[in-house]
C-alpha cells in the first residue's frame, strides 16, 4: 500500500471510531518516514487533550533537581523511578526519569525511556534528540543518527540535534554528512563547543588540517581549560608543522593532567611525525614512570624501543 493510501485508509478508520486502527496505519508511515506532517497530524488528532500540568508533580521534580545538583544522585534515581510509576501518563515525569538517567549515565535505561516516550510523543523532538544522546553514548552510532535525524525533521533548527547527527555521522564514515551537520550545528549554537570540537575532528580526519585548528581555536575560546580540545588544537599545530606550538600546549597539559595516557600518545604520535624518534622514545620513558600499569602507555614505550625504532 503506498504512503497516501496508507494516509487515506487511516483518516477512514478514525472517522469511523477505529482509533487504534488508525494509530496503526499512521505509525506505519511514520516508521518508513519519520516526521511525516500528515501522519503526525493525524496521530494529534487522535490524541485526547493533554492535561494540564500538576503543580504537585512540578514542585516534587523541582524539589529533586536541586537534590541533583547537590549530588544526591541516588536518591533522586530512586524517587524519579517511583515519580514515573506513580505519574506513567505524564510526559514529565517519565521525562524527568530518563533526564535523571542520562546523567547518571544509565545510558540503557535512558534509551528505553526516551524510545517509549517518543512513542507517546511522535510530534515532540525532545525525546527523539534524548534517545539520540544515549544511543551515542552507548555506541550505537546508526540509530543515534537515524533518531537525531527524525528529531530534525520535527526542530530543524536544534543544534543538539545537529550535534548527535555530526558524532552519529563521524563515527558510521559518512564524513561529508557529519561535517556538514556540525556547521549547521555551529551556525545555529555558536557558543555550542560541542559543535566546532566536532567540526574539528571530522576536518582533522578529511586532511584539513587549518580548517580543523580554526574550528579547535573556536572551541579552545569558549572552554579555555579543556585538555580535550587543547590536546586536538596541539595535534592540528603539529599535522601543520607548528611542532614548537604544540609541544608547548601538550608540555603544559602533562604539568597539570600527568596521569592522562591520550595526552602521551599524542605528544608522543606528533614527535614521531617530526621526525623526532630520539625525543619520543625519551617521552614514552616518563610517560612509562607516570602510569606504570597503563596498557597503552606501556604498547607506546614497547613500539618505540623495539629494536631502537619507531612505528610507521
Amino acid at each position: 500500500m503506498s504512503r497516501k493510501s496508507t494516509l487515506r485508509h487511516a483518516v477512514e478508520l478514525a472517522k469511523a471510531g477505529d482509533a487504534a486502527g488508525a494509530e496503526a496505519l499512521f505509525r506505519q508511515v511514520l516508521a518508513k518516514k519519520p516526521g511525516d506532517r500528515q501522519a503526525l497530524d493525524g496521530l494529534r488528532r487522535l490524541q485526547p487533550a493533554r492535561p494540564r500540568p500538576d503543580a504537585g508533580l512540578q514542585r516534587r521534580i523541582a524539589m529533586l533537581e536541586q537534590r541533583l545538583a547537590r549530588g544526591d544522585v541516588g536518591t533522586v534515581l530512586v524517587e524519579a523511578q517511583k515519580l514515573a510509576l506513580e505519574h506513567p501518563e505524564s510526559p514529565q515525569a517519565v521525562s524527568f526519569l530518563g533526564t535523571v538517567q542520562l546523567q547518571t549515565r544509565r545510558f540503557g535505561a535512558a534509551r528505553e525511556t526516551f524510545a517509549r516516550l517518543a512513542t507517546r510523543l511522535p510530534d515532540a523532538p525532545g525525546p527523539l534528540v534524548n534517545k539520540a544522546s544515549a544511543c551515542l553514548q552507548l555506541g550505537r552510532f546508526d540509530e543515534a543518527l537515524e533518531a537525531a535525524q527524525a528529531a530534525l525533521k520535527l526542530s530543524p533548527k536544534s543544534a543538539k540535534a545537529h550535534v548527535i547527527a555530526g558524532y552519529g555521522a563521524l563515527n558510521t564514515g559518512q564524513n561529508d554528512a557529519a561535517r556538514k551537520a556540525f556547521q549547521s550545528a555551529a551556525r545555529l549554537a555558536p557558543q555550542a563547543t560541542p559543535a566546532h570540537t566536532g567540526l574539528g575532528t571530522v576536518l582533522a580526519r578529511t586532511g584539513d588540517h587549518a580548517g580543523a585548528l580554526h574550528a579547535f581555536e573556536t572551541a579552545a575560546a569558549l572552554a579555555p581549560q579543556d585538555p580535550a580540545i587543547l590536546s586536538n588544537k596541539a595535534n592540528a599545530l603539529a599535522a601543520l608543522g607548528r611542532m614548537q606550538e604544540a609541544a608547548e600546549i601538550f608540555k603544559a597539559l602533562l604539568s597539570q593532567h600527568p596521569t592522562a595516557p591520550v595526552l602521551w600518545l599524542n605528544y608522543a604520535s606528533a614527535l614521531q611525525k617530526d621526525a623526532q624518534p630520539e625525543a619520543a622514545r625519551a617521552l614514552s620513558e616518563r610517560a612509562l614512570a607516570a602510569l606504570p600499569d597503563d596498557a597503552s602507555i606501556k604498547a607506546l614505550h614497547d613500539r618505540l624501543h623495539d629494536s631502537g625504532t619507531t612505528p610507521a
